[in-house]
C-alpha cells in the first residue's frame, strides 16, 4: 500500500513538473469588444509572431478579457501597448504589440495596455498596392471607379461592425 502512494506522488509530480515547463509567458488584455480576435489569433512585434491568443471571456463587468501567450524569451517593456490590426483584405486580424521603452518587463499574470483596432484603410501602402494592382489590369481609365467602390465597401464593412459591437453591450 505505502508504494501505491509513493508511486502516485512521484507519478504526480512528473507530471506537474512536464505541466509547468511551458516555454511562454500568460498575460492578459481587457477590452471592450471581442470582435476582430479568436482564440487562435497570432500575436506579433514588428510583424514577427512572438505568440497567439489562448481564450477569450466574457467578465462580469462586461469587458473581454483575452488570455494571451507569449514566447518567454521576448521581454516586452510595461509601457508597451497592444493593438488590433487587420492583416489582409479578407478581413483576417492580428494582435501587434508595439513601443515601449522601459527597462521593467511584463511578468506571466501582467496585464497589458490595449490600444484599439486599425484598419488596413489606414495603411497608404495596402491602398497604394491596391491602387497598382488595378491599374494594372483595368488601366487609370476604371480604376478611379473601382477605389471609389472599394472605399464604399470599407466604409459599409466598418458601419456594420460597429452595428454588431453595438448589439452586443444593449
Amino acid at each position: 500500500m505505502p508504494q501505491i502512494i509513493l508511486k502516485s506522488i512521484v507519478l504526480s509530480s512528473i507530471l506537474l513538473l512536464f505541466c509547468s515547463c511551458d516555454n511562454r509567458n500568460q498575460i492578459y488584455m481587457k477590452m471592450d469588444s471581442g470582435l476582430h480576435i479568436t482564440g487562435n489569433t497570432d500575436i506579433s512585434i514588428n510583424g514577427l509572431k512572438v505568440g497567439q491568443v489562448e481564450s477569450i471571456e466574457l467578465l462580469p463587468s462586461r469587458q473581454v478579457l483575452a488570455t494571451l501567450r507569449i514566447d518567454r524569451k521576448i521581454n516586452i517593456p510595461i509601457d508597451a501597448t497592444i493593438f488590433i490590426k487587420t492583416i489582409d483584405f479578407l478581413g483576417n486580424h492580428n494582435l501587434c504589440i508595439e513601443g515601449g521603452v522601459s527597462t521593467t518587463y511584463l511578468s506571466s499574470g501582467d496585464t497589458i495596455k490595449y490600444s484599439g483596432v486599425t484598419s488596413i484603410s489606414s495603411g497608404s501602402s495596402a491602398i497604394d498596392e491596391i491602387s497598382n494592382l488595378i491599374n494594372d489590369l483595368f488601366g487609370n481609365n476604371q480604376k478611379d471607379s473601382i477605389l471609389r467602390e472599394l472605399r464604399l465597401l470599407n466604409a459599409k464593412l466598418d458601419s456594420i461592425s460597429i452595428q454588431k459591437q453595438n448589439q452586443l453591450y444593449k
